[in-house]
């Protein structure tokens, strides 16, 4: 389920549906961290199957937000909006 939300949304990304930008601040995070966790399961997965496409926008996706200079350098949301009142 994981792969396929984000694999669904590299898609999106890629076809400038939606903006990187956004996506990273609703999940960059997430979807990093979790490739980091997927990334070899995935890997054998393609193997087994003899398909490199498996997971192949997820995989996209974290590569593009790792990227972004923003995501390693950026405070967190907890942080850098503290004085937001709605």
């Amino acid at each position: 389920m994981i792969g396929n939300t984000f694999e669904s949304i590299g898609v999106m990304v890629y076809r400038r549906i939606v903006p990187l930008e956004i996506v990273n601040e609703l999940m960059g995070g997430a979807v990093v961290f979790l490739w980091q966790k997927l990334e070899r399961w995935t890997l054998e997965s393609r193997a087994e199957q003899s398909r490199d496409s498996v997971y192949e926008w997820f995989q996209w996706l974290a590569e593009r937000l790792q990227e972004l200079p923003e995501f390693r350098t950026g405070p967190p949301a907890y942080e850098a909006r503290r004085d937001w009142r709605p």
